[in-house]
């Protein structure tokens, strides 16, 4: 991503959830910076939470004075501190564009403390691009001009690849939806790979209704964790959808953010999409979709390769975790859509 930048002759536009002011992010900002001052498009829509730190910085500034321009999607203020409803939609996408002529997008955040996590992107050119393109204009001006009304995505006239956006307040997710549907029809093996596990209950009873028919459903989640509440909640569905036959695998070693899921190995989706209540029903993602076999079959191997570095999470487990974790796990259910 860093070495496109050094080489971007037009334009750098770039949507981001955190990007931090440390080491990294301001390797990037500094970058833009200098960019800007040499007469290139900067556009950079951050996320007000997730990129709060870098709210305030001089970096910030200092894009802007170049001729750089910077958004912060859904602000909170004094006003809505204290409504939590009001905390949502965030924009968890995660995608760059360089001259309009390559994006970059998956799971990858700009922040020194996850440099060593195991997390996905992807470097894609052609004519996906100039959907990814377009979608960064609108929500441009959606956010700077408030001018762009919501529209659904266009197809992107490459039969082999597809670029969905989750849009907040337009339901239902055109990514959720077409997982279920894979989902519902999958016949040999579905493999899901997630930080963050709290399905919502229709996808809950998809992968069980999958594993009952005898379906190979394979969920690799992460050991290591930023947000431990998600975890604890997480955990307490375990029981149930290990009774119903889904296999639950645990990465080790450092934290698991990749986010990719493979049906039957000839369709899989990649990108920022968690398998969460956030991610699936509130927040702005961005996820491709791909059917072009060597592409998925590359998934797949690399599904394969991570869970070489996991323990299967078997049916004795909860036999062996904590009560008082048991109870933050029950009792945080009741704010699942807002972790």
């Amino acid at each position: 991503m860093y070495d496109d930048c050094v080489k971007a002759q037009k334009s750098i536009e770039f949507e981001q959830y955190i990007l931090r002011d440390d080491e990294i992010g301001q390797r990037f900002m500094m970058l833009f910076a200098k960019k800007a001052k040499e007469g290139l498009t900067i556009r950079v829509l951050l996320d007000r939470v997730g990129s709060r730190d870098m709210y305030g910085s001089k970096i910030v500034q200092d894009i802007k004075d170049h001729g750089g321009a910077i958004e912060f999607y859904n602000p909170i203020n004094w006003l809505n501190l204290f409504v939590p409803t009001t905390w949502f939609p965030r924009n968890h996408t995660k995608t760059m564009l360089i001259d309009s002529r390559i994006a970059h997008i998956g799971s990858v955040c700009l922040a020194s403390y996850m440099a060593d996590w195991r997390d996905l992107h992807a470097r894609i050119s052609g004519v996906l691009v100039d959907e990814i393109t377009q979608d960064f204009s609108h929500i441009w001006k959606r956010t700077a001009d408030r001018t762009a009304v919501s529209r659904d995505t266009a197809a992107s006239g490459d039969p082999d690849f597809d670029y969905l956006i989750a849009r907040p307040h337009l339901t239902p997710s055109p990514i959720y939806r077409q997982l279920l549907a894979q989902i519902h029809s999958a016949k040999e093996h579905i493999y899901m790979a997630t930080p963050y596990f709290l399905p919502p209950y229709g996808l809950r009873q998809a992968l069980c209704s999958a594993a009952q028919r005898g379906v190979d459903v394979r969920v690799i989640l992460t050991e290591q964790t930023d947000v431990p509440l998600a975890i604890h909640v997480s955990r307490s569905y375990f029981p149930r959808l290990l009774k119903k036959g889904l296999r639950i695998f645990s990465y080790k070693g450092t934290v698991f953010h990749a986010k990719y899921s493979i049906v039957d190995g000839k369709w899989a989706t990649m990108g920022s999409v968690n398998l969460d209540y956030l991610s699936l029903l509130e927040n702005r993602e961005a996820n491709i979709v791909i059917t072009r076999h060597d592409a998925v079959q590359n998934l797949k191997k690399q599904f394969y390769g991570d869970l070489e570095n996991c323990d299967e999470i078997d049916s004795d487990f909860w036999k062996k975790i904590p009560l008082h974790y048991k109870i933050i796990g029950y009792l945080g259910r009741s704010v699942k859509r807002m972790i």
